[in-house]
């Protein structure tokens, strides 16, 4: 593996997901398959979602929202905030946070 070289971190009928570490910052691309959602998270740091390709909905609590994403459109996520992203077509989106993620 190259010091840029995706790892793949999940590869199922949910999704894939594929982490890039740049030392203290990480690069994360996630396929979401059609009909299907991200587990749905919270985490310490923030976060910053890009989406390149399909549409779904990004849910997020504290306060509450559900907001529409699709391609082109960038979301901020604050730390400790519980997020997940649901889909009916299929959506492809890259995520970037500080440090690296715990398996």
């Amino acid at each position: 593996m190259t010091e840029f070289e995706p790892e793949l971190i999940h590869n199922n009928e949910r999704y894939k997901v594929e982490d890039t570490n740049f030392k203290f910052f990480t690069m994360s691309r996630t396929l979401l398959h059609p009909n299907q959602s991200t587990r749905g998270h919270s985490h310490p740091w923030p976060e910053i979602y890009v989406c390149t390709d399909g549409e779904g909905i990004l849910i997020l609590e504290n306060p509450d929202e559900i907001l529409d994403i699709k391609k082109g459109d960038l979301h901020k996520i604050s730390s400790n905030r519980f997020h997940k992203v649901e889909t009916i077509d299929g959506i492809e989106f890259h995520c970037f946070f500080q440090g690296v993620r715990e398996h």
